[in-house]
């Protein structure tokens, strides 16, 4: 995921760089929450947000690191 993250930008949403992550972070895992939904409902909330939060984490990092790898 990390990977994706560092090398999209998203033109298409017209979303600034901390978004990028989150957004990308929840789509991807939107298949795993549709196949476990039915046996562990209490758990898609939770994948989910944690989706989102490393997410947004990735895209802080590449925010301020990008440059270093450059």
């Amino acid at each position: 995921m990390t990977f994706i993250i560092f090398n999209t930008t998203l033109p298409q949403l017209d979303v600034n760089d901390f978004l990028v992550g989150p957004i990308v972070s929840f789509l991807m895992a939107l298949p795993v929450v549709v196949m476990i939904g039915k046996d562990e409902a209490k758990a898609v909330p939770i994948i989910l947000a944690n989706a989102v939060v490393f997410g947004l984490v990735i895209s802080v990092v590449k925010y301020f690191c990008a440059p270093l790898f450059v």
